[in-house]
């Protein structure tokens, strides 16, 4: 920051320093002078700028000049009069004086209509021409309340009768910053000098229209968007360019306001460019708050603030002095807003930056080139007008890029926000599916222990209720010769509640995990061959004929392994046998066991099946088949334990169960277990 402000207050100085130059320039000269300007043959148009004679403080009309032929000076015209008193010393900017110069013109010109064109001139003036009156602008005077002052481009046209035609322009001035002839006069052919007026005229209305216009849009802008800020700024400071385009056109200005005063509009011309230079300031500030310092932004608006209050609290003869040091405040903070500000932006990428740099680069070229040509240092035309329209274009164009970028990151946003909007209502949809399966498993719950309590109920209370009828019996001594069988009976009874009672415990233990097993790797073959032989033995007595069907107990040439507890798997084995025995059997009175070895998704399986030849099981009661207590009917033999224990173990073992009814009758339980060879 140190170095931006060394930067910033050498080019000042540097900027003073041509400024001082510029205003000790002396191009008068005392004692008697003529003044005379050969016009070109063509005569379409030329200025008439150069050294004019000048008469200060005397309003002289043309009968007047030769008594004072010797009071004639020197003065360079465009420019103030403040260097040509007749001591030699330097008048003031207020006074008055007269002008005169002779224009020495084409034999071919004579007689044809011609036209002189004036712009500003300090500030009130009346005009004759080869000694006629042609009236003039505003009322000339010798002092502030004699003058009636007036800013105002004029058209004056006449046909001259010589070749020589004289001009002399009495001048007052108690109101402008300076006094004189400030702008070239123009003279030429009429055509030439009103079109090129029209499109002046034509080119001020314009951008002054398009500044307001702009404006209005951006305040409207901004009411739709929430108060945006950047917005309102823009929308200010194309209003303070137009007013400011608006009161230096004083033609157009007093053609829609007859009314209004000379110096109302001096005083809406600074008003307007000392708060274009505050809204400036505010506008960086808001678009790079990182990069602009709050401390001399608020410096810059309260400089400007007091500029203001001067403005509307003094007369024009006071604040117009202040044109000389008014350019150089506002070199000195476009410079911090270019160097320190919109380049430091640049480097760091900020949004607009880039638009920013060029809008305040044309700003500060404007301002140099209007105050060296004012000063007559440099010799082209003020370009603030069209440099300020351009800057405000810009802002525009800033605005509309952030409020673009603004949008897109509104459409992402509300694209991610859809996207989370449509996830989440997935993750609900999952969530309340979860909630629904819960629910059902919470009334399959409630529905099994309802089973469960029912079915203990009577799988408990069948047997007590006829342990109680014997022992009523014995009691009574109704059962006299017949104790034993009794006893026998009653027994049963008590077997029946105990392995009732030990088939709950090893199913809660099953489901709780807090089961033991003792898992060893064995052969498949031989396993499945002692179950054979031992439930052979068993049923055989019964009657019951139990038979191996499928028989493949090895892969390859290589013999099947099995990883599993041989009590829990012999137990699975034995409660498909028995259900097989108990519901599964007809007339044959026989049930077939089958083992083969198959791969299945790239994994070896160890596969074993138990056949019977009964009525098989219908669809409905198919998918229930495995749950806790679950019966096919209410008079259903069994507790609806035997093949829920037989899934547990299944499933701890990491295999599968699977149960189908044959087409002729009957069904078969399928047990596939994880198998590997000897070598794996």
């Amino acid at each position: 920051m140190g170095m931006v402000m060394r930067i910033v207050g050498i080019a000042v100085l540097l900027f003073i320093s041509i400024v001082s130059i510029g205003f000790s320039q002396s191009d008068e000269y005392q004692g008697f002078y003529h003044s005379s300007f050969q016009v070109s043959e063509s005569g379409a148009s030329s200025e008439l700028s150069g050294a004019w004679e000048f008469y200060p403080d005397l309003l002289l009309e043309p009968s007047d000049i030769g008594l004072h032929a010797l009071d004639a000076r020197a003065i360079q015209v465009p420019g103030s009069w403040r260097k040509a008193a007749a001591d030699g010393s330097e008048l003031q900017a207020f006074g008055y004086g007269t002008y005169r110069t002779v224009l020495v013109i084409s034999e071919n010109q004579v007689g044809q209509k011609r036209a002189l064109v004036f712009h500003n001139i300090g500030s009130a003036y009346r005009l004759w021409i080869d000694g006629k009156p042609y009236g003039g602008v505003g009322m000339v005077g010798t002092n502030s309340a004699d003058e009636t002052p007036l800013l105002e481009h004029r058209l004056v046209e006449f046909r001259p009768e010589d070749r020589t035609v004289e001009l002399v322009i009495q001048v007052s001035n108690f109101s402008f910053r300076e006094g004189g002839i400030v702008q070239a006069v123009k003279y030429g052919d009429p055509q030439t000098l009103n079109r090129a007026m029209f499109i002046d005229t034509c080119l001020a209305v314009f951008l002054m229209g398009a500044a307001l216009f702009m404006g209005l849009y951006h305040l409207i802008m901004a009411m739709i968007r929430k108060q945006n800020r950047i917005l309102q700024l823009v929308g200010c400071l194309s209003f303070a360019y137009g007013i400011r385009t608006f009161a230096m056109t004083e033609h157009v200005a007093l053609a829609f306001f007859p009314s209004f005063s000379w110096r109302e509009m001096v005083r809406m011309e600074y008003a307007a460019g000392a708060s274009a230079i505050l809204l400036l300031a505010l506008l960086v500030r808001r678009l790079f708050p990182a990069e602009a310092n709050r401390f001399l932004v608020g410096s810059i608006v309260a400089i400007n603030t007091i500029l203001l209050a001067i403005v509307f609290c003094t007369p024009s003869s006071f604040f117009t002095k202040l044109l000389p040091y008014h350019p150089l405040l506002s070199l000195g903070i476009l410079l911090y807003l270019l160097i320190a500000v919109a380049i430091k932006a640049k480097k760091r990428q900020r949004a607009g930056a880039t638009w920013q740099i060029v809008g305040i680069s044309i700003l500060l070229i404007a301002c140099l080139n209007d105050t060296l040509n004012y000063i007559m240092v440099l010799h082209t035309f003020y370009v603030m007008n069209y440099a300020g329209f351009l800057f405000v274009l810009i802002q525009g164009l800033i605005a509309a890029k952030r409020y673009e970028q603004l949008q897109v990151d509104n459409r992402a946003l509300s694209s991610e926000l859809h996207e989370l909007n449509r996830l989440l209502q997935l993750k609900v949809e999952e969530r309340t599916q979860e909630l629904r399966e819960q629910k059902r498993e919470l009334e399959e719950t409630q529905q099994t222990r309802t089973r469960l309590l029912a079915n203990v109920a009577h799988d408990i209370g069948t047997p007590i209720a006829g342990l109680h009828a014997y022992m009523h019996m014995l009691r009574d001594g109704r059962l006299q010769g017949q104790e034993l069988p009794v006893y026998d009976r009653m027994i049963d009874k008590l077997s029946s509640i105990q392995r009732l009672n030990q088939d709950l415990l090893e199913l809660s233990k099953l489901e709780s995990r807090t089961l033991p097993f003792y898992v060893e790797r064995i052969p498949f073959r031989e396993w499945f061959g002692q179950a054979l032989e031992s439930l052979q033995s068993e049923y055989l007595l019964k009657g019951v004929v139990i038979e191996c069907g499928k028989e493949e107990r090895r892969w390859g040439d290589e013999e099947v392994q099995v990883e599993v507890d041989r009590h829990r798997l012999w137990q699975v084995m034995y409660n498909l046998v028995s259900n097989a025995v108990k519901f599964g059997l007809n007339e044959e009175c026989r049930v077939i066991l089958h083992c083969w070895a198959c791969e299945e998704n790239g994994y070896l399986k160890a596969q074993f099946a138990v056949e019977d030849f009964g009525k098989g099981i219908s669809r409905e009661h198919l998918p229930y088949i495995f749950q806790q207590f679950y019966r096919r009917s209410e008079n259903s033999e069994g507790s609806g334990i035997g093949l829920a224990i037989v899934k547990q173990i299944v499933d701890q073992h990491g295999g599968a169960v699977k149960v189908r009814n044959k087409p002729e009758g009957g069904c078969i339980f399928t047990i596939a277990l994880p198998a590997w060879t000897a070598s794996q």
